[in-house]
């Protein structure tokens, strides 16, 4: 289940099928039933924080006043792998005060099961955003490089270190 946006507003949407804790399957209907006796008994899922966080700074923008106070920097790295609730939230802190930064890959992402979509990282955008592009690879070897770089039309990567290493092997097929 994944509290999405429909329009401008958030509904509770089932992934089907959908299964508590990875075991038993629930039918649509009675997943409300679970999560009104999970709230009874104080349990939460990430996607109700989530949603409680977006909705006590919608109802109670103070809230999200005291936020941008307390954090005049927010940084978020592996944003690629956000949510658009997520997005929504980090959107509204930024509108004043807070800086916000984000970090991210496209081609690195990988929660979308958890409804994250990497077009929230090429779409983000702030009042006097500023982007930079990290073209330095201090990770990886000359030979690393280079394939990414033949992998990768997106970005071009250079070794600040030139550090030779073994020569790049990509393996297709099947794993035995």
């Amino acid at each position: 289940m994944k509290w999405k946006f429909d329009e401008n507003n958030l509904v509770c949407k089932p992934d089907y099928p959908i299964k508590i804790n990875n075991k038993f399957s629930v039918k649509n209907q009675s997943y409300f039933e679970y999560k009104k006796m999970a709230c009874e008994k104080g349990v939460l899922h990430h996607d109700d924080v989530l949603f409680f966080s977006y909705k006590i700074i919608e109802k109670y923008p103070f809230i999200l006043k005291v936020l941008q106070q307390q954090f005049p920097y927010f940084f978020v790295d592996e944003f690629q792998d956000t949510n658009p609730i997520q997005t929504d939230i980090l959107n509204k802190i930024g509108q004043s005060e807070t800086i916000i930064g984000i970090i991210g890959d496209q081609a690195q992402s990988i929660y979308s099961f958890q409804g994250a979509k990497y077009e929230e990282f090429s779409s983000f955008s702030l009042p006097n955003i500023i982007e930079y592009q990290m073209a330095e690879n201090r990770r990886s070897t000359n030979q690393i490089i280079e394939l990414l770089n033949h992998i990768r039309k997106d970005i071009t990567q250079e070794s600040p270190k030139n550090e030779n290493g073994e020569q790049s092997v990509i393996i297709i097929g099947k794993m035995n």
